[in-house]
């Protein structure tokens, strides 16, 4: 089967979207037991025809994205505003302006919403969160990205200082010092989470990455095989089942 036939399945089966990371703070609470469609792991076709060097094949890919809020699709709609087609750069500016929109109303919000209690920790967990995002996703220079970086830090170990300490705090802080370099003090975190929540897997598959980053194979073990008996969409499972090889 082709690429473009490929797509087509996947517009067809389902409209493409990129999984959302949710937190408590969403209108609608999530369904931590709901297995995510295996579907909206296939994006191999989708980041092929964004980089085919037909205009017919990139616009039609990137007509197919329905969520857009992630990195690597940032990047190259970015990199299609000075594409040799029109058609392509009048796309992904459309594409582009909903995110950019997305981020300055949920700063608006959250600074409205602190300046009228400070010391709500719902309101410091969206915040930090907002910051966090917008620093991963949006931002472009490296020191505009650390400054946000910072903010989240700065109200996450609020959290964490004056409030409850719990799981997602220490989380979100944990891939906050990710993306400001500090693994070692990130994995610290992310043992954390797992000492609040034992089968949370995203602190798993972050702590077996930077484990097997470090080398200290021993460490990742134990996780990989615990992550083994979780039921696991096949595209995690069959990474998880390479990790967990004679090598290692």
């Amino acid at each position: 089967m082709n690429q473009y036939s490929q797509l087509k399945k996947i517009e067809r089966n389902a409209r493409f979207q990129v999984v959302p990371q949710t937190s408590h703070y969403e209108n609608k609470k999530p369904n931590a037991n709901k297995k995510i469609p295996e579907r909206y792991f296939c994006l191999e076709p989708l980041v092929n025809m964004l980089r085919d060097p037909n205009p017919a094949s990139r616009l039609f890919a990137i007509r197919q994205l329905q969520s857009w809020n992630n990195r690597f699709f940032v990047s190259k709609l970015r990199s299609f505003l000075h594409d040799s087609s029109e058609a392509v750069q009048i796309e992904a500016r459309r594409k582009l302006k909903p995110v950019e929109m997305f981020y300055r109303k949920k700063f608006s919000f959250f600074q409205f919403k602190l300046k009228k209690e400070p010391d709500e920790p719902a309101y410091k967990l969206g915040f930090a969160i907002t910051c966090l995002r917008y620093a991963q996703i949006w931002v472009e220079e490296e020191k505009l990205q650390e400054y946000f970086f910072r903010q989240a830090i700065k109200y996450l170990n609020q959290l964490i200082r004056v409030h409850e300490p719990k799981a997602k705090y220490f989380y979100y802080r944990g891939q906050t010092l990710l993306g400001m370099g500090q693994n070692r003090f990130a994995i610290e975190d992310f043992k954390k989470v797992l000492q609040f929540r034992p089968n949370h897997t995203g602190a798993m598959l972050t702590l077996i990455d930077q484990y097997l980053t470090l080398y200290a194979l021993h460490k990742a073990l134990p996780l990989i095989q615990q992550l083994q008996q979780k039921k696991l969409p096949a595209s995690l499972t069959s990474v998880v089942n390479f990790w967990h090889t004679p090598q290692f």
